[in-house]
């Protein structure tokens, strides 16, 4: 997946609002310790960029180790704000029979 567009959110605090570009806003306490304040969640258009690689390491028949890296970038297309980062995954996989 690479390009698209999409409706992203964007969680900031008062001293820097969207409400000019967002389609929709609302308040956000899942994240109010940590902006020290409840932050305002905006739904603004955005192009969002993603990629993943992953492998899987058998062990035996039924299981296996997973390991994992994730990276996206997601671009507000009026507002200039953006969000990205990495995500590593390292997983044991198990096969019930």
């Amino acid at each position: 997946m690479g390009g698209e567009q999409v409706f992203t959110l964007f969680n900031t605090t008062a001293s820097m609002p969207l409400t000019t570009y967002a389609k929709a806003e609302a308040a956000d306490p899942v994240f109010s310790q940590a902006f020290g304040g409840t932050p305002t969640a905006y739904q603004v258009d955005a192009h969002t960029n993603l990629y993943e690689l992953g492998s899987n390491l058998a062990l035996r028949g039924n299981d296996a180790l997973d390991f994992g890296w994730c990276h996206f970038d997601s671009r507000a297309d009026r507002s200039g704000n953006r969000y990205g980062g990495d995500v590593f995954r390292i997983g044991y996989l198990l096969r019930l029979r």
